[in-house]
C-alpha cells in the first residue's frame, strides 16, 4: 500500500526525491540479484549432499529389505519348529496317557 501511495505521489515529488527513489530501487534490485546468486550457490553446494543422502537411503532401504527377508525366513523356521514341538507334545501326552492306562489295567 505504501508503494502504491508513493507511485500516486510521483508527480508531486522533487527531482531529488525521484533520484533517491530511483537509487533505492536500484539498490533493491542489486540486493535481489545478489541474494538470488547466493541462493543458487547454496543450492549448488547442497545438491551433492542431497544426492549422496538419497543414494545412502537407497542402500539402507535395500539392506533393510534383505534383513526383513532373513527375519521372515527365521520366523517361518521358528513357526515350523513350534508346530513340530506342538505335535511332539501331543504325541508325548498321548503316549503318557496310554502308559497310564496300561498301568491301570
Amino acid at each position: 500500500k505504501k508503494k502504491l501511495e508513493e507511485l500516486v505521489d510521483l508527480p508531486t515529488k522533487s527531482t531529488d526525491e525521484l533520484e533517491q527513489l530511483s537509487d533505492r530501487l536500484r539498490c533493491l534490485d542489486e540486493d535481489k540479484v545478489r541474494k538470488e546468486a547466493e541462493l543458487e550457490a547454496l543450492k549448488q553446494e547442497i545438491q551433492p549432499q542431497i544426492k549422496k543422502i538419497n543414494e545412502q537411503r537407497e542402500v539402507i532401504s535395500g539392506e533393510l529389505m534383505e534383513i526383513k527377508k532373513v527375519v521372515n525366513q527365521w520366523q517361518s523356521k521358528v513357526n515350523i519348529s513350534q508346530s513340530e514341538m506342538d505335535l511332539l507334545t501331543q504325541e508325548k501326552t498321548k503316549k503318557e496317557q496310554q502308559l497310564e492306562e496300561a498301568r491301570q489295567n
